[in-house]
């Protein structure tokens, strides 16, 4: 006959493993909340953290902007590249994606990896975010998709000074020596490294330009990048850049970008906030564009393109 401890003590145990099976299916739940993933970045005293969605990242618990934002997340705005993708008319079963300033790989690994392009060219200078951008690829399983280069790109080959941000490591760029130019960001503090510049026109060969889609963001050097790609904008493929009116300020970039895309055989283009809004390019549109942003931090990305989509 069961005694009547063993039976409190069975009942028990199952009373005990149901709220461990409820508990473990919250706590599964729950993490998944950007609200309690936003809080366990903020609070994490980690180097790296990872974050696991439709792609898998190893991000840098000291970044409070991209990485923070793909642990969150899952993804950094990654519905301007679908935009993108869909305003250009690209074939993406023969799409080469350009990532010019490609971070950890949030633009080039979903792109691959969902299918909307065939293979990757990233470029990547500065050492820790390359580091991150290589793991990244392989734990994607992208690694025979992805030309890789540890370059930043400009109009001549070379070295340039490359400063680093201490808490937005989207935003490391190439030192600028503009005397009196004023500065939201703490630029002057922060640390200088060293490294290579290559130009566009080297790595992108005459017979890839027909299918490839070019997403550029150099935080205020698109310019010069663009000095550096006569021979690719003259191809003119579908061509994204960041425009950050301080960040051109900074670089004194914007009359370079101005010339190279006037210049060049694009002629309309679409702000991806409004991608309902078709543009002829102009000099008077990228001005008032600019005046419309200001200086003081705000920015969009521009599609150009050399005839209507």
């Amino acid at each position: 006959m069961i005694s009547v401890r063993k039976i409190l003590v069975s009942v028990s145990q199952v009373f005990e493993n149901t709220l461990l099976v409820l508990a473990r299916t919250v706590v599964s739940a729950t993490s998944r909340l950007p609200v309690i993933r936003r809080l366990v970045f903020n609070l994490s005293r980690d180097t790296f953290l990872v974050a696991n969605a439709q792609e898998t990242y190893l991000v840098a618990g000291k970044d409070g902007t991209i990485s923070r934002k793909v642990y969150v997340e899952g993804e950094f705005e990654f519905h301007k590249i679908e935009r993108a993708i869909s305003l250009a008319k690209v074939d993406s079963s023969k799409l080469v994606f350009v990532d010019v300033g490609a971070n950890i790989g949030v633009a080039c690994i979903p792109v691959l990896k969902r299918g909307l392009a065939k293979r990757a060219i990233a470029f990547e200078p500065e050492p820790f975010n390359a580091k991150l951008l290589r793991i990244n690829v392989l734990l994607n399983d992208m690694e025979d998709s992805v030309d890789f280069y540890g370059v930043a790109l400009g109009e001549e080959e070379g070295s340039v000074e490359f400063e680093l941000s201490d808490t937005n490591y989207g935003d490391h760029r190439i030192k600028t020596n503009l005397v009196g130019a004023s500065e939201k960001y703490n630029e002057s503090q922060r640390d200088i490294i060293s490294v290579p510049v290559r130009t566009l026109d080297e790595y992108l060969p005459e017979a890839m330009l027909a299918n490839c889609l070019i997403w550029m963001d150099t935080q205020g050097f698109e310019g010069f990048v663009l000095r550096g790609a006569q021979r690719v904008i003259t191809a003119a493929p579908p061509l994204v850049v960041e425009f950050w009116p301080y960040g051109m300020r900074r670089s004194g970039s914007y009359p370079a970008l101005k010339e190279c895309l006037l210049d060049s055989a694009y002629c309309i283009f679409f702000d991806l906030r409004h991608p309902q809004i078709r543009q002829e390019l102009s000099a008077g549109a990228l001005d008032r564009l600019y005046a419309n942003l200001g200086e003081g931090g705000r920015h969009t990305d521009l599609l150009l393109l050399k005839e209507s989509a």
